[in-house]
């Protein structure tokens, strides 16, 4: 449900969780919010504050965690005899409301709503991207909690329910993977029983094969992931647009913060061109089109001098608009540079080729530990960034020594502080970090980087989001899809992950009388459980943009190395 139908337009106050605040105006901007709403005032929930005794009822948004009980029941005291509507997002929001009970609010509060909250970005013409903008990483795998899966189905019964699709053939690899498909074919299932006789009867004849050309008779592939089948492209530095900014700076969703100032990507030609665009290739861009704009724009400004035409003045404003966003972008370039110039400009450069090293084996096991070790107390790298570097070599090298882990641990307890410690036990259970002898969800690097072609070796598809890496969605996806015939795992090899492999077809090809379905205009199906980086999107951008299928990514939130890590 729309959140202006939730909370209706009488008058009223509203009081919002500050977080909350990016993705509301994302989906509407909030002047237009507060007027359609009817709001008189607006609060931060985070703060204390005094309300006049106008007696106008009050809407309270804010997130479904348990950790905004106590706060909430401060504001029910405050406002007590006052109407109180509480609407809370999706997340949690079964035991949320449990918890009220518990705590004996619910009677205080006139209603409460949950708001089923996702974003949508359309990242090129034949890609959109869905997240629901959930932090669910560590939910998923350090208290490995199971309601994700679930949520994520909902958000794909919702988009076939709404698209008209039908899913032909269901790929997917992992534990939680699996999971969903399970969940997603019960939904399948109870939607077919709630079907009118007409509307089950087609799609009980595209399930047989007996679908027309004007029906269904579409490839719709859906392929599961989940984020521990690749950890790598979580803790390689991203080198795309995005990608570097949201490591620098963090993103929230349309905006950054540069010092106190808050920034928007503003929808333009600009930013449609280097936002996934590799970073060094993005600043070279906005350089080159500073100067082409200027010099149009002073050639026309002399032409006003003889014409002062409703085009020209037209075109002057559409190229100081061009002008103000490449300035903008220009600024977000230089704040993320300083970020990047820790010490020099050679910390960041030996950085990436250290990491080009362990991703190739370039350098043995015991180098690579003995660099980081040097690294800790030489090199003014922050923990997050030597913490990255030791989950690399820990995958890459298929686990670390246990007397290597205790060293480095000692190490970094010694150098950053004790709270490391604990981050370092989190990073094991994750299964960031594996001790050799241990469990661990890529058995073989080797083997795994070599069957899907990971790594490259020249300037090709890896250069767009990471330095010699394309990440392990993508290389799959490509080995899927085929343009001569359906997409299949025959050259997809994922042996080297533990855990269990699906691909299953759901409609008869066979039936006599059954159409071939077509590729161009299918429609290709992502989920990633567990979040995706801005690179990961970046080279699915790609991807999408060669190729003639619809595609579709969904998943929990956006991801980085810092949120892994320090949430």
């Amino acid at each position: 449900m729309d959140l202006l139908d939730i909370i209706g337009s009488q008058s009223k106050h509203f009081i919002i969780e500050r977080s909350l605040s990016s993705p509301l105006n994302y989906l509407i901007p909030f002047s237009k919010f507060k007027r359609e709403a009817n709001i008189e005032s607006v609060h931060w929930f985070e703060d204390s504050v005094d309300f006049e005794d106008d007696r106008l009822p009050i809407t309270i948004l804010i997130h479904s965690s348990l950790d905004n009980v106590p706060k909430l029941k401060i504001w029910i005291q405050r406002l007590s005899g006052r109407q109180i509507d509480l609407v809370i997002t999706d997340d949690y929001s079964r035991s949320f409301q449990w918890n009220l009970q518990q705590q004996g609010l619910i009677g205080d509060i006139n209603t409460v709503t949950s708001w089923k909250l996702s974003i949508q970005a359309p990242l090129c013409d034949n890609l959109r991207l869905i997240h629901l903008q959930l932090a669910e990483f560590n939910s998923l795998y350090q208290y490995k909690t199971p309601n994700l899966a679930s949520k994520l189905v909902d958000l794909l019964n919702q988009e076939l329910s709404t698209q008209n699709l039908y899913i032909t053939k269901i790929f997917a690899k992992g534990l939680n993977s699996n999971k969903f498909v399970q969940h997603l074919k019960q939904r399948m299932e109870s939607n077919l029983q709630n079907m009118d006789q007409l509307s089950k009867s087609k799609e009980l004849k595209i399930k047989n094969g007996l679908f027309e050309q004007l029906d269904s008779g579409l490839q719709c592939d859906l392929m599961v992931f989940e984020r521990n089948l690749d950890f790598l492209s979580v803790l390689l530095n991203q080198l795309n647009y995005m990608g570097i900014i949201d490591e620098s700076l963090g993103i929230d969703i349309n905006n950054v913060k540069l010092d106190e100032e808050l920034v928007y990507f503003n929808e333009s030609p600009i930013f449609d061109k280097i936002q996934q665009m590799n970073f060094g290739l993005a600043c070279d861009f906005l350089n080159e089109q500073a100067k082409s704009l200027q010099s149009q724009y002073d050639e026309l400004v002399k032409k006003t001098k003889t014409d002062i035409s409703k085009n020209i003045v037209s075109q002057l404003k559409d190229l100081e608009d061009a002008k103000n966003n490449v300035a903008l972008h220009t600024k977000i370039s230089e704040f993320v540079l300083q970020k990047l110039d820790i010490k020099n400009s050679a910390n960041f450069n030996t950085l990436l080729e250290f990491q080009q090293d362990l991703i190739t084996q370039s350098l043995s096991y015991s180098n690579s530990i003995s660099t980081i070790q040097e690294w800790i107390y030489a090199f003014d790298y922050d923990a997050v960034t030597v913490l990255r570097l030791i989950g690399i070599i820990s995958i890459t090298f298929n686990g670390l020594r246990e007397s290597d882990y205790n060293k480095l641990t000692n190490d970094i307890v010694e150098q950053y502080g004790i709270k490391y410690w604990s981050i370092l036990q989190k990073l094991i259970k994750i299964g960031i970090i594996t001790i050799r002898g241990d469990p661990s969800i890529i058995k073989n690097y080797s083997q795994l980087s070599n069957s899907l072609q990971l790594v490259q070796q020249d300037d090709s598809e890896g250069d767009i989001s990471y330095r010699g890496y394309t990440p392990l969605v993508t290389q799959v996806i490509r080995k899927t899809l085929n343009d001569d015939k359906r997409s299949n795992w025959d050259d997809v090899d994922l042996s080297a992950i533990i855990g269990k492999s699906t691909e299953e077809s759901l409609i008869n090809e066979s039936k006599q009388g059954g159409a071939s379905l077509q590729v161009e205009g299918s429609t290709v199906i992502v989920v990633m459980i567990g979040g995706l980086t801005y690179a990961e999107l970046a080279s699915l951008t790609h991807l999408a943009k060669n190729s003639k299928r619809q595609f579709l990514v969904i998943t929990d939130g956006v991801i980085n190395t810092s949120k892994v890590i320090n949430h």
